[in-house]
Order: C-alpha cells, then sequence, then structure tokens
C-alpha cells in the first residue's frame, strides 16, 4: 500500500501505543509530530488523503519549512524540530535549499553548542557550498563540544580541500575524534593522505 494510507492504519487507532509507533514513523515520513496532536493529524489527512505519494511529499516540505521560518536555536537543540529526521524523509528534497541553507547559518550563529552540532550533522545534506563550510563548519573544529559536528560536515567524496583541516585531528587526545577523522578523510578518498590514516589506526590500536 501507500506509505500515508500504511500509516494511516497507526495514526487514527484508539491505542495510544500505536499511534505512538505511527507516530515515530510520521516523523520519518511527513516530518511532523501528531503523537499527541490527533485533531491535528486529522486535519493534515484531509489535505492529504487520496493524493499521490509524492504530491503528499510536496505539502510535508512546505509545512516543514514553514516550521523552520519560526524555529529558533532552542527548537533545533531540543529536537522539537525533527531536522535529522527530516534529512532522512522523502520530503527532503523538496525542503533542502537556500532557505534551509540561512536557517542553517542563523542557527549555527547562536551559540547554542547543541543546536550548533545538530545543525553541522545536516549540513552536507543540505548542498552547502564549500564557502559556507568554510565559514560556518571549520571554526567549530576548533570546540571539543562541536568537533564531531564540524568534522561530519566537511567529509565527504570530493572534499580535497578539507583535508588539511582534518588531518591534525588525527593526533586528538580523543579517540572517537581520530575514529570519526579517519572516517571522514576515508570518504573524501584522496591516496595522499593514506600514511596518515594508517599511522593514526596503528596509534589507535596500540
Amino acid at each position: 500500500p501507500r506509505a500515508c494510507d500504511f500509516l494511516d492504519l497507526y495514526l487514527s487507532d484508539p491505542e495510544p501505543g500505536t499511534r505512538s509507533m505511527g507516530a515515530e514513523q510520521g516523523l520519518r515520513l511527513f516530518l511532523k509530530d501528531f503523537e499527541t496532536d490527533p485533531q491535528g493529524y486529522a486535519e493534515w489527512r484531509k489535505r492529504t488523503r487520496g493524493l499521490p505519494d509524492e504530491e503528499v511529499w510536496k505539502i510535508a516540505g512546505s509545512d516543514f519549512l514553514e516550521q523552520v521560518r519560526k524555529a529558533g536555536p532552542s527548537d533545533v537543540s531540543s529536537g522539537a524540530l525533527p531536522i535529522w529526521s527530516a534529512a532522512w524523509g522523502p520530503a527532503w528534497k523538496h525542503i533542502q535549499g537556500p532557505e534551509m541553507v540561512q536557517a542553517l547559518s542563523r542557527w549555527i550563529a547562536s551559540g547554542d553548542a547543541q543546536a550548533i552540532s545538530n545543525s553541522l550533522y545536516l549540513a552536507d545534506r543540505c548542498g552547502t557550498s564549500e564557502e559556507f563550510l568554510r565559514n560556518n563548519a571549520v571554526p567549530f573544529l576548533a570546540n571539543p563540544e562541536t568537533r564531531l559536528s564540524a568534522i561530519s560536515a566537511i567529509s565527504g567524496p570530493g572534499k580535497r580541500w578539507a583535508i588539511p583541516e582534518l588531518t591534525p585531528h588525527l593526533h586528538d587526545a580523543d579517540p572517537e575524534v581520530v575514529s570519526r577523522t579517519v572516517d571522514a578523510l576515508c570518504q573524501i578518498g584522496d591516496p595522499a593522505v593514506m600514511p596518515e590514516i594508517i599511522e593514526a589506526m596503528k596509534r589507535a590500536g596500540s
């Protein structure tokens, strides 16, 4: 069955536990939390019933961007705005773009370490530019609270420019930072940095 019809069986169920399971899946698809808002779900379903799934994802994306416009850093840090779930949902292609990048800039500039981390983990999936990442991710490599998310933000195929920013963290005292840096450099895929990766893995194993 269509995903929306399937989830409707959960979200319209009288049993709270069943609705909770449906709401969890809905966050990944619809990008709204209907667990404690059955009336909100009923209204949303009126708007979407009978539409092809792709039309539903467009509506979900539009609804989510409306939330993004209003969201402050506390919404991002607390998880009230489910940006991480959004990035893996089918509506994401209707969300990523200039408006989302502007929101990430706003949240990163807030000074809220958790909001910064959550935003940086999402940055690469928003199609951010090298300039954006240099200005908004690289500076947070210096902060232990945001280092892991900053490493994640500048990893990925083709980001050779990030290698000099990453390689010093192969010597970090935190094994998780070293591991994340190794993963990031492997994703970038430049064979020239392989000897440094191997040395870091040897140190980690000793």
